[in-house]
């Protein structure tokens, strides 16, 4: 029972490794792949009680000099001896195989991480430019991934000199980290525009083909956009690169639909982009940015109650604190 520890280690090496997991390429009926021929047969050979890590380099395994297996050693389970004569002649095709399978997810990985470096620290500057402290569970929440997984990618943002983590846990750009985040977000920005302004695609549909075409957009093209739509300027859903502060937009004299006093007309200027689900919940209910609609109630249970010209809505309180509105003059 004292060994299982050292099993349970075995075991980890052997998966991390991939020794059980060879690339499907790789294998054929009946065959183990060689690499793994000589560690089941020490396996079974020797038992699992008395296997070592010394085992997966390919040396002896140690045993009790009256251990009853012990003059097997040298010699595998019948039912393994066929494995000899027929790995040989396909261990050059398995090797290659195996070195196109490492080559090619190497590379896919390589582009999994550099796309989701380039999301998290979009996620961390936007946060920031909303006045928010950027902790690891917020950003689980907003991109939707594991809490093991922000752990991870914090660890490696930080090896690269991306971001900073203070003794409070509060997630901090570098400046190497927030030029880059702001590259994303302006690349993301007009590819939104793009979408909109020269292909017709509606408000609530660009955001989530934005996400995927930033992290594909070369220099060139990026200055081409640049030179055809201009930096500045708001997004079809009424923002600019970057959120602006709360605070700041209070001063504009601009208010969240879960402000709203009641009684007044308002004027939709912009709305939260960050869920594209909300942007389709918010567009199906006819709210939209230049729309106007009429604040009617604040309700107890945190709802509002709207006016639009298509009827009256109710909206929860994260829909409401999505919409950005401005007092029309009129009202």
């Amino acid at each position: 029972m004292r060994r299982i520890p050292q099993i349970s280690s075995l075991i980890s090496v052997v998966f991390a490794q991939n020794i059980f997991f060879p690339p499907k390429s790789a294998l054929k009926p009946g065959v183990f792949p060689p690499q793994n021929r000589h560690l089941i047969a020490s396996l079974l050979r020797s038992g699992a009680a008395r296997y070592r890590l010394r085992a997966a380099s390919g040396k002896p395994t140690r045993q009790p000099a009256n251990s009853p297996t012990r003059q097997h050693t040298n010699r595998a389970p019948h039912y393994l001896n066929h494995l000899d004569s027929r790995t040989s002649s396909a261990n050059s095709n398995n090797t290659a195989n195996s070195a196109t399978f490492k080559l090619n997810s190497s590379a896919t990985m390589k582009d999994a991480i550099h796309v989701s470096k380039e999301n998290y620290l979009k996620a961390i500057l936007e946060a920031e430019a909303e006045g928010r402290q950027v902790i690891p569970a917020m950003l689980a929440h907003w991109l939707e991934v594991s809490a093991p997984a922000v752990t991870m990618a914090v660890k490696r943002l930080k090896r690269d000199g991306c971001v900073k983590v203070g003794d409070d846990g509060i997630v901090r750009l570098t400046a190497a980290g927030r030029e880059m985040a702001y590259h994303t977000a302006l690349r993301h920005h007009l590819i939104e525009r793009m979408l909109s302004e020269v292909f017709g695609m509606e408000w609530h549909e660009i955001h989530e083909e934005a996400e995927r075409l930033e992290h594909a957009v070369s220099p060139a093209f990026e200055a081409k956009l640049k030179e055809k739509l201009g930096e500045g300027g708001a997004c079809p859903h009424g923002n600019a690169v970057l959120p602006v502060n709360p605070a700041e937009r209070k001063r504009r004299g601009e208010m969240q639909l879960s402000q709203a006093p009641p009684g007044k007309r308002y004027t939709v200027i912009s709305l939260q982009e960050r869920d594209p689900k909300l942007l389709e919940f918010l567009h199906a209910a006819g709210i939209g940015p230049g729309k106007s609609l009429r604040v009617m109630s604040q309700n107890y249970d945190q709802t509002v109650l709207i006016d639009l010209p298509t009827g009256s809505t109710i909206l929860g309180r994260p829909a409401a604190e999505a919409v950005w509105l401005r007092p029309d003059r009129s009202s």
